[in-house]
């Protein structure tokens, strides 16, 4: 029996929670018999209705996943665990993980301290004693396999795509429809480089004609208040799907400055909406994305801003060539390959 830790319905939304969602939607529909287990703490009520979740135990949080989900994992007879969001109970060894990036390990003053300690501490351990491994692309399973020295044939690449919302909720001719409108989405936060955008953007002659819009929840670690008094720069926070989707259909460009990533998501998204789109010139946005999208050096705000000034004039992608995109990254496939692996075993 195939148990999922479904904690992810206890968390804020982030591209994790995003992927541990639409993989396991696809993992029901492919075997209608796997248990969804998750804390009694759910704050995605919409997502554990569809699911089909089963909420246990008292503890929450990090106690709830390693006591009491291992407990019952380990005492239940031929019971397989899949931890979708990259911690799972350490002494669960029939585990399955899928470890997004190692941003802890890389970039720790990127992150909260407790979040990089905790993660230092747990995700070592973990990857060694559990039976298999899947992440999100192929540069985080290079990174994986250097600091851990886990072989890259245990490590399996899974790779995000476009949740079913947005497809159900996309209107036929948003492509036709695009407004001076730049679109930025994700957490706010150094690690996205969101300050270094907003420089680049006052800085650039865009910022006469355009508006930059930057969708996601302010991180701890992010302080820009200068930014709020410019009357073109606007932030959103707690955004439904349905306004996300408004934004990416109305935005004529998107711009994605981040440091490091393990997939970037939104990068896929803006690129299914018709956005041109500029991104870091990072290893992982080069693979996933070389040829579809622009790239700029994050190391000076020069850089950005030149960046920005060209994006209007680059050339738009076909349908053709996102679709091409999608047959590759798409979580149906993902789920296919996450089921196959763990039988195979």
């Amino acid at each position: 029996m195939i148990y999922v830790n479904a904690r992810f319905l206890t968390q804020p939304l982030t591209g994790v929670q995003r992927y541990a969602f639409e993989i396991s939607m696809q993992m029901k529909k492919l075997n209608p018999s796997i248990v969804f287990l998750t804390p009694n703490n759910v704050i995605h009520q919409e997502w554990e209705k569809q699911l089909g979740a089963t909420r246990m135990g008292f503890f929450k949080g990090h106690l709830w996943e390693q006591l009491e989900l291992g407990w019952f994992i380990t005492k239940t007879r031929q019971a397989i665990l899949f931890s979708p969001s990259n911690t799972g109970p350490l002494f669960c060894k029939n585990q399955y993980l899928t470890l997004h990036d190692i941003s802890f390990k890389l970039y720790p003053s990127l992150n909260h301290s407790y979040f990089s300690s905790f993660y230092n501490f747990l995700i070592p351990k973990l990857v060694k004693r559990i039976k298999g491994l899947f992440t999100v692309s192929e540069t985080t399973q290079q990174e994986i396999h250097n600091h851990y020295h886990i072989p890259n044939d245990k490590i399996v690449v899974t790779y995000n795509g476009i949740g079913e919302s947005m497809f159900d909720l996309a209107s036929s001719d948003y492509r036709l429809h695009k407004e001076k409108m730049i679109l930025s989405v994700g957490s706010l936060s150094k690690r996205k480089n969101t300050e270094l955008l907003i420089n680049a953007f006052i800085a650039s002659n865009l910022s006469k004609e355009y508006k930059l819009i930057i969708i996601g929840n302010r991180n701890k670690i992010f302080a820009y208040e200068e930014a709020t008094q410019a009357s073109n720069v606007e932030f959103i926070e707690h955004a439904t799907d349905e306004l996300i989707i408004d934004y990416y259909q109305r935005a004529e460009l998107a711009c994605f400055l981040s440091v490091y990533e393990g997939f970037g998501i939104p990068v896929l998204e803006s690129l299914y909406f018709g956005c041109k789109v500029l991104c870091s010139d990072i290893p992982v946005f080069r693979e996933l994305y070389h040829g579809m999208v622009s790239f700029t050096s994050i190391q000076d705000t020069e850089s950005v801003v030149n960046g920005l000034n060209q994006l209007p004039f680059s050339e738009n992608r076909t349908s053709t060539q996102v679709n091409h995109l999608l047959e590759k990254y798409n979580y149906h496939k993902s789920a296919l390959m996450i089921l196959q692996t763990i039988s195979e075993s």
